[in-house]
């Protein structure tokens, strides 16, 4: 009786039969980016009992995450200056909730999100603090100025991605700067803020002894159809990271949901293993 011939089976084809029956889960890719900021004080050191300003009101900045590392063990962001002018592309708005307490030092923010719709939480030094709409949030933070108007120590920030030299960096806008944004939404009178090249610079701003530069954009040229493409592509990546790190974080308070109430009933929460 003749002997089979044996057929050499390579490792890349048992790992790719071996991926087929146990396929990885997908993983969000969360969006973490470096970032692109204007200053918007001048910020001063003091050498020497010599005050000299080492970074210029109305300077913008690119920060990210260099290979050091501080005492606690995490990266150091390290700035880099690029001037007071610069022309780069908006490719998403999205939203942040934030404030900060001048008597404990303490930041207490949301994670970034995209509507009004949205049930978000707030985190103080890693803890859950609240939870609730954009709303309902800054309305339980709201007081009475000494003129009597009614603010709210939460602040919601506009978040900006945006492709400056073919990179793409988060920007944070608050305040007079985020009224500005609007301003020229409004200005582009429907056409798509990723549809332009926009400029951005500081304008200087005075009320009473308070100093500052606010960022304000306008319109430089329509792009042409190779970048309009291009940005499309983008766009649809930052969206479908969101989509899917929305999916998997709701997926993850479904599952606790459910371990809550199995422990409630006396399950061990181990599903039977």
């Amino acid at each position: 009786m003749a002997k089979k011939k044996e057929v050499a089976v390579s490792n890349e084809d048992i790992l790719a039969q071996l991926g087929e029956s146990f396929p990885a889960p997908e993983v969000a890719p969360k969006i973490i980016l470096p970032r692109l900021g204007m200053f918007s004080q001048d910020v001063t050191k003091k050498v020497n009992k010599k005050i000299t300003v080492i970074h210029s009101e109305g300077d913008f900045y690119i920060e990210q995450e260099s290979e050091e590392k501080n005492s606690d063990g995490k990266f150091i962001w390290e700035k880099e200056e690029i001037g007071s002018e610069i022309e780069a592309i908006v490719l998403y708005k999205r939203k942040q909730l934030q404030m900060y307490d001048e008597t404990t030092e303490e930041y207490t923010s949301s994670p970034v999100f995209d509507t009004d719709e949205e049930v978000v939480p707030l985190f103080c030094n890693r803890k859950e603090v609240n939870r609730g709409t954009s709303e309902d949030l800054i309305a339980q933070y709201q007081y009475q100025d000494k003129d009597g108007r009614t603010r709210s120590s939460l602040a919601e920030d506009t978040i900006l991605y945006i492709m400056y030299e073919k990179d793409i960096y988060q920007f944070n806008l608050r305040g007079s700067s985020k009224w500005s944004f609007s301003n020229f939404e409004r200005d582009l009178r429907g056409k798509p803020v990723p549809s332009v090249v926009t400029h951005m610079k500081g304008e200087h701003m005075e009320k009473g002894k308070i100093i500052w530069s606010k960022t304000i954009f306008s319109e430089v040229r329509n792009l042409n159809s190779s970048e309009l493409a291009n940005v499309l592509d983008e766009v649809q990546k930052i969206k479908n990271s969101i989509a899917l790190e929305k999916k998997q974080y709701q997926n993850i308070k479904k599952i606790e949901k459910k371990g809550a109430k199995d422990l409630g009933s006396g399950d061990d929460g181990f599903g039977g293993l």
